[in-house]
């Protein structure tokens, strides 16, 4: 497998998370409200006008969990799940999302509180780096980054990590803005292979999501 298949391979990994925990919230999924997410999530419009592919979405299982990081939310009830397609381009770079509506603001809420926090991103760079297993792959930074507020909240974080098979070798970035509005949680990739996203573009396909947040 072409290195730079491999990374994507570990991305996808990375975005959809881990396996389905007793400790994801409960799904009762209502027709319209799924409609509502899939709608909210990132759309070819929202895209540049570059070569985009659509590809099926890797089915999200449920939050990223290590052993330092199992945020709990059992207690909640989410009435919408959805992922987007992957938006993948002839570099193999892509960009997805998935957005989730809880039954209130409040749950909502608390689902991005619980969720959000400091182990965050080192909890995606392992599961980044255990997706690539056996070629050898070197988390070179996990951190939060700057990015414009655009819902009632909002942070970003930035994967930088760097393959190697022989002589072989490519830096990856992904970089994940999670948003919340009310009952409203919605998480936007942005896989790069070999380059960064344009910090523009991540902000445009992010602000277009967020202002749909406000119609659920």
């Amino acid at each position: 497998m072409k290195l730079a298949a491999l990374a994507v391979v570990a991305l996808v990994v990375a975005a959809a998370a881990s396996a389905a925990s007793p400790r994801d919230p409960k799904k009762v999924i209502i027709p319209a409200v799924q409609a509502k997410a899939k709608a909210i999530n990132v759309q070819r419009s929202d895209l540049t006008n570059e070569s985009w592919k659509a590809n099926p979405a890797s089915t999200s299982q449920g939050n990223p969990r290590c052993s330092y990081y199992n945020p709990n939310q059992s207690d909640l009830t989410e009435n919408g799940d959805a992922d987007s397609p992957e938006f993948t381009l002839p570099s193999s770079s892509f960009v997805s999302s998935n957005t989730s509506i809880f039954t209130t603001a409040t749950q909502g809420r608390t689902a991005y509180a619980r969720v959000v926090q400091p182990k965050l991103p080192q909890c995606l760079a392992e599961i980044f780096r255990k997706g690539a297993a056996p070629t050898k792959v070197t988390i070179v930074s996990a951190k939060e980054v700057s990015f414009p507020k655009l819902a009632e909240r909002s942070n970003a974080y930035r994967i930088v990590a760097s393959f190697k098979s022989g002589s072989q070798k490519i830096a990856v970035y992904l970089d994940v803005v999670v948003m919340n509005r009310g009952k409203v949680d919605a998480v936007i990739f942005f896989a790069g292979i070999g380059q960064v996203f344009n910090a523009a573009f991540e902000r445009s396909v992010a602000a277009r999501v967020a202002a749909r947040t406000a119609n659920a």
